[in-house]
């Protein structure tokens, strides 16, 4: 059972007043439970407090691990998880978009610098926005990329490992 259907399963809720509440459609409350789609990181957050709120009134035990000397519910970690991995994806989505720029402004400033202008400014403006891309594609390297998506793969394995033992 995935936290969304305990959650709805709990509260007796319909997908759509799940929906309602997640600020998301009913499809992606559908996708998400059967493990087709990812919830949005707002989604997630507002899940995680009616999931903590319902907890707080629940008379039923869950299983709990142990992390950093505290305890914590399995629902509780997931949720914990997938706003880290939401988190993670945002920010390698940032990373690509930014390196795509990048390279785009440094493909165009090359196509600039090889047509004849009248602007003075305009080459001082270009090598100073090209040490910007340059920098912005050392910041967000392929390899920074790869790193940051191994993170992200690595949290989407913990939480298939807390689901399965959920």
């Amino acid at each position: 059972m995935t936290t969304l259907q305990y959650v709805r399963n709990s509260l007796g809720l319909t997908v759509v007043q799940l929906a309602n509440y997640l600020r998301v459609t009913p499809s992606q409350i559908t996708m998400s439970q059967s493990g087709r789609r990812s919830l949005p990181s707002h989604a997630a957050i507002r899940l995680a407090r009616l999931l903590t709120a319902l907890q707080a009134v629940s008379t039923r035990e869950m299983p709990s691990t142990t992390t950093l000397g505290h305890t914590t519910t399995i629902p509780n970690k997931i949720i914990d998880l997938t706003i880290q991995l939401h988190k993670v994806q945002e920010k390698l989505a940032d990373m690509q978009q930014q390196y795509l720029q990048a390279q785009t402004f440094l493909q165009v400033k090359t196509l600039l610098q090889e047509q004849p202008t009248t602007d003075a400014l305009e080459p001082i403006w270009l090598e100073a926005i090209a040490a910007d891309a340059a920098t912005q594609i050392d910041k967000n390297s392929l390899e920074q990329q790869a790193l940051l998506a191994i993170d992200g793969k690595v949290l989407a394995y913990k939480i298939e490992l807390l689901k399965a033992i959920e």
